[in-house]
């Protein structure tokens, strides 16, 4: 159902990172639970497709949605209207903070749904793509129109897209940045300079540790939060862009580079100084986490 997946996201206004990813089978039932599909990394070849053209179809559509902090309800919109567009199709609805665990033997099995949201713990990333079970959006971003008359690419921000391996897997549907913050009012209170690199960095973690203050906190039970805010930063800082690329691609080697043990090495020393809140890999995204924050700050130079 390779075409249904592509229209939907253009209905959705490309608000999400999206794959399309097999196709149905015609006697599938519609019973709104797990269904077969049959697993294709084949480009799809179609010809320019507007969203008033999608409507219309029929068969089964199946979504995987994972419901973090931006919750659900923009979905359910999006979801209710594109089937008022499309009485006829099933949209068969995977929806929860735990759907990536719940289907991710449907990926091992090669049997993924049409849609999925890559968002969440354990979700669909990049190494879906290098292992060919995602679809390749390139010519999907060129053809296809919006109700303007320009194609999606046109829509977006230059270089938004991040090519793998000279593929497009993501459509983006939310521009934002993660980093990590630090409290200067609370440096200040306590008489210390802001640090200006990674060993002063350490400096001001040891001064805290003597006041019962943790230098780092995170939502530990996401470990994403600290690679996305505190790792790929560092990342950038040690190896350029490059060796960012090369890890989040998984280059032979890069593992066990130089760059990157540096990298890593600075979260263990993190870790192992014990700079890093107490109990973090139970703490969440609640209120109480963010204001147990003290002082955390990116520093990898």
């Amino acid at each position: 159902m390779k075409s249904t997946a592509l229209v939907v996201t253009v209905a959705m206004l490309i608000m999400v990172f999206f794959t399309a990813c097999g196709d149905k089978k015609d006697d599938s039932t519609t019973t709104g639970t797990l269904e077969t599909t049959t697993q294709s990394t084949e480009p799809a070849k179609q010809d320019e497709t507007t969203v008033s053209e999608a409507k219309g179809l029929k068969g089964d559509f199946e979504v995987q949605i994972f419901v973090g902090g931006y919750g659900d309800a923009w979905w359910k919109e999006m979801l209710d209207g594109f089937q008022k567009e499309n009485p006829e199709l099933n949209i068969i609805r995977n929806m929860g903070p735990k759907v990536n665990e719940q289907m991710k033997t449907r990926w091992l099995s090669d049997n993924p749904p049409d849609f999925v949201y890559c968002d969440g713990a354990e979700g669909v990333s990049t190494p879906f793509a290098l292992d060919g079970k995602l679809m390749d959006l390139k010519d999907f971003f060129d053809s296809t129109k919006a109700p303007d008359g320009k194609s999606i690419r046109e829509h977006m921000i230059p270089g938004v897209i991040t090519q793998i391996n000279g593929g497009e897997y993501f459509a983006p549907y939310i521009f934002s940045a993660m980093a990590l913050f630090y409290d200067e009012k609370l440096l200040k209170d306590n008489g210390i300079a802001e640090p200006q690199d990674f060993e002063e960095f350490l400096e001001v973690g040891e001064k805290l540790k003597e006041k019962g203050i943790a230098l780092l906190n995170y939502p530990g039970i996401y470990p994403v939060y600290l690679y996305q805010g505190f790792v790929e930063p560092a990342l950038v800082a040690e190896g350029g862009l490059k060796l960012l690329e090369d890890v989040m691609t998984g280059k032979a080697g890069v593992y066990t580079s130089q760059p990157f043990k540096n990298v890593i090495s600075k979260v263990a020393t993190l870790a192992e100084k014990g700079y890093i809140q107490k109990g973090i890999s139970r703490s969440s995204l609640t209120p109480p986490t963010i204001s147990d924050c003290k002082i955390i700050r990116t520093i990898t130079e």
